[in-house]
């Protein structure tokens, strides 16, 4: 099965790694601690690594955690960019090289989500996303 990363995935991620812990990131996002747990379980295999590491009182980021965080705000910023550019592009706007780029390795899943294939992965490889431990 290919690897899916879905952007809220992405967007907890970031919630937990600013606030340092997974239960406030899911009070922010109206969600059960374990939700949270499972999304970054879930971006940990997509990465290939370990992204926190886990404290008796709390979370802190690794090495892993720290470079996958710039570049999940990177792509963050860069959907929120695609979908003004669609909006402009439906307007008869041009959109940006960006969001052009972003355009064709995005698609919406079945669940109305948008989603990265593991086709994308050169994303985080050719930006030097470190995969060891």
């Amino acid at each position: 099965m290919t690897p899916i990363l879905h952007l809220n995935d992405l967007q907890c991620f970031v919630l937990a790694y600013e606030l340092r812990s997974f239960s406030r990131a899911a009070d922010t996002m109206d969600t059960v601690q374990s939700q949270v747990s499972t999304r970054i379980q879930r971006l940990e295999r997509f990465a290939g690594a370990r992204l926190f590491a886990r404290l008796p009182h709390g979370i802190r980021p690794n090495s892993n955690g720290d470079v996958f965080y710039q570049h999940a705000k990177r792509v963050l910023s860069d959907v929120a960019e695609l979908e003004t550019a669609v909006r402009q592009g439906a307007a008869g706007a041009q959109p940006s090289t960006a969001a052009t780029r972003n355009q064709q390795k995005m698609s919406l899943s079945p669940e109305g989500e948008w989603i990265w294939s593991a086709r994308s992965m050169w994303y985080f490889a050719e930006h030097g996303v470190d995969h060891a431990g």
